[in-house]
């Protein structure tokens, strides 16, 4: 999990880990390797299944619905072969269907989550309004890892400024960052 920059984070960091697009769930087993409580989001249903398997010991933990700044329903565009399914229209889909969305301060209040070790947020382009749906767990979160790689609609557009000017209007710095992934690392200061 390199290339999230969490191996720059201390060892002594705890609280949840909250991963969005939590993919196969490979987080959930650096989450547990640091004692961080592990909640998972993925949209996609086979990879969901296998985020299940990684990090929950096969119990249905990983939660099945898309963050968004608000809860809402959204057209999902699936496109799992390249993990580069998004709430944003995408070329070369598998399919489109209706999903429910949530915020992570609405999940984060019904869990009672009160500390946080690490927000990971991976949305496909949708890394702002994720963000806009977190003011209240971004006064919590020690630290914010987000992938703003070219991945924004049609146009395929990087969400770094947006992010970057968001995160750092809330007391964060960027303290590491992967060039060949375009994800960086945030901690509160």
């Amino acid at each position: 999990m390199t290339s999230y920059s969490l191996d720059k984070i201390p060892q002594d960091v705890t609280g949840a880990c909250i991963d969005c697009g939590a993919n196969i769930g490979e987080l959930g087993l650096v989450a547990g390797a640091r004692g961080w409580e592990y909640h998972a989001f993925e949209p996609e249903q086979l990879e969901a299944d296998c985020c299940d398997i990684n990090a929950f010991q096969g119990k249905p933990k990983c939660n099945r619905l898309a963050l968004w700044s608000e809860e809402t329903i959204l057209t999902f565009y699936s496109k799992p072969d390249t993990a580069d399914s998004s709430v944003f229209e995408q070329t070369n889909i598998v399919s489109k269907k209706e999903i429910k969305t949530t915020t992570i301060d609405k999940y984060m209040a019904d869990a009672g989550i009160t500390d946080i070790a690490v927000l990971k947020i991976e949305a496909e382009g949708a890394e702002p309004e994720v963000l806009l749906g977190a003011e209240e767990a971004l006064t919590r979160a020690k630290f914010v890892t987000v992938d703003c790689g070219f991945e924004r609609g049609l146009a395929q557009e990087s969400t770094l400024v947006p992010v970057a000017n968001f995160l750092l209007n809330r007391n964060y710095e960027l303290v590491a960052w992967d060039r060949n992934w375009y994800r960086f690392l945030f901690k509160k200061i």
